[in-house]
């Protein structure tokens, strides 16, 4: 090998000072060579050949083929549908949490996409069947059995957080034990992932381990969450200085010339220093330490409570959001649809919401929404595809989408809005189920949208994609 590197060398040599070197090739190539028409040019190809098979790279050890990419429990779509997925994506540019979204869409129809079209970049907020996914690319595809304390290692971050989900749901005790006995080799950001399973059929039973995390863990935000949910069980943590300098911002009263009624409202301040002394105090201060400071029960407060300035109002929301009973956030959510209409205020509570409550308030969010739905793309997560159109059209998104078409047909310089006109569909090919998709198709069109515009795509994939039935 050596011998043959350098006889390369001083042919190569011959070479760059513009000479033959037909002599200072091997006997054997001269021999091959006699007779050729042009031997510089064939003993170039030999050279060449040579060069690239002796001097291959050679890996260190036995290579071992790597495991082919696992089938996900959802099918991938059809092929009709994989060109429509792939238009979709190369037409409206569509952002990483768009993507997200439509993998959820397609979820819920029963698909999941094929990998040659779209590799998410992240398996975090994607749905489970994506697991596979990311169990192949971090270990090569290797099973793991169910979780325990023997296997517990053995589980990716997000994997471990859905199956401790999953045990939580059906052995809320079981789940708590492991995470006794696990939790703390995880570092903060991966603990706190692990322990936001305690949501879940959160109860007596959990307090014993929460006090001790309040008490000794090493992260203040395990600490904060931990301090949140015991607050929840009726835990108090508030410094009685704190809730009464709160408590004086407010006034509990009566409201009303006839019907007389119990209210607690904010006092009117002078200065913008007082505000936000206010709002630092009610990050730290809980629903029942504010209650108590004004002389009321928590449900009373929540139930009394004057919506009157914004600001004020949004920080009593985070506030019940934090530590409140799973029965306030309900009533104030109902509160903040009925009476306020303002669905920022909602932000923070939805999450404290199940799959049902939220659905059941989909109506009255539709109604206040406006026409970028986003509020009520939040609330619809996890039933993406299923919305009606009597549901829909309670809302404003259609009638300004066929205002903005319209005024786009008519008026050039109303262009600019097209981007915002494709976003608004977008979401509304997300929310809707597949008739309704067809219908608002159809709407569109004559409302004077070309049918081949990008803007129609995601409906017309909504159309399309049924389980079953992709025709």
């Amino acid at each position: 090998m050596t011998d043959l590197s350098q006889t390369l060398e001083r042919i190569k040599g011959r070479w760059m000072v513009g000479g033959a070197a037909l002599d200072q090739a091997p006997d054997a190539w001269r021999s091959a060579l006699t007779g050729a028409a042009n031997g510089e040019t064939a003993l170039l190809a030999l050279a060449a050949q040579a060069g690239q098979i002796a001097f291959r790279p050679m890996p260190s050890s036995q290579l071992a083929p790597f495991p082919p990419l696992p089938r996900l429990d959802l099918p991938p779509l059809p092929d009709d549908m994989r060109s429509r997925f792939r238009r979709l994506l190369s037409l409206l540019k569509l952002s990483r949490s768009q993507c997200e979204h439509l993998l959820w869409f397609m979820a819920s129809r029963g698909f999941s996409v094929h990998p040659l079209d779209y590799m998410p970049e992240n398996f975090e907020d994607l749905p489970t069947c994506y697991l596979a996914w990311e169990n192949w690319e971090e270990r090569g595809g290797e099973a793991v059995s169910d979780l325990s304390e023997d296997t517990w290692d053995s589980f990716l971050p997000m994997e471990r957080v859905y199956a401790l989900k999953d045990m939580r749901g059906r052995d809320p005790a079981a789940a708590r034990a492991l995470l006794e006995k696990k939790a703390s080799e995880l570092n903060a950001e991966h603990r706190l992932k692990a322990l936001s399973v305690l949501n879940v059929h959160l109860g007596p039973h959990d307090i014993p381990y929460l006090e001790d995390l309040w008490g000794n863990d090493r992260s203040q935000k395990v600490k904060a969450f931990a301090e949140s949910l015991l607050v929840r069980l009726g835990k108090s943590f508030d410094e009685e200085e704190n809730a009464r300098e709160l408590a004086e911002f407010h006034e509990a009263t009566k409201s009303g010339l006839i019907l007389r009624k119990s209210v607690v409202r904010p006092k009117k301040l002078k200065t913008t220093a007082q505000e936000n002394r206010r709002s630092d105090l009610f990050e730290l201060v809980s629903l029942s330490g504010l209650a108590k400071a004004l002389g009321i029960a928590a449900d009373a407060l929540v139930a009394q409570w004057q919506f009157a300035e914004p600001r004020n109002d949004a920080d009593f929301c985070q506030m019940v959001a934090r530590t409140g009973s799973d029965q306030n956030v309900l009533v104030l959510v109902d509160r903040v649809l009925s009476e306020v209409g303002n669905l920022h205020f909602l932000s923070a509570m939805r999450d404290r919401l199940s799959e049902d409550d939220r659905m059941q308030r989909l109506p009255a969010v539709l109604k206040l929404d406006d026409e970028d739905l986003e509020k009520t793309l939040a609330f619809a997560s996890g039933r993406l595809g299923t919305l009606s159109e009597s549901l829909v059209k309670q809302g404003t998104a259609i009638k300004e989408a066929k205002s903005r078409i319209k005024a786009i047909a008519k008026d050039e310089n109303a262009r600019g809005h097209e981007g915002a006109l494709r976003e608004n569909l977008f979401t509304l090919g997300l929310l809707v189920d597949a008739p309704t998709a067809r219908l608002l198709n159809d709407t569109f069109i004559e409302a004077g949208l070309n049918r081949a515009d990008a803007a129609l795509l995601m409906l017309q994939f909504n159309a399309a994609l049924i389980s079953g039935d992709t025709k």
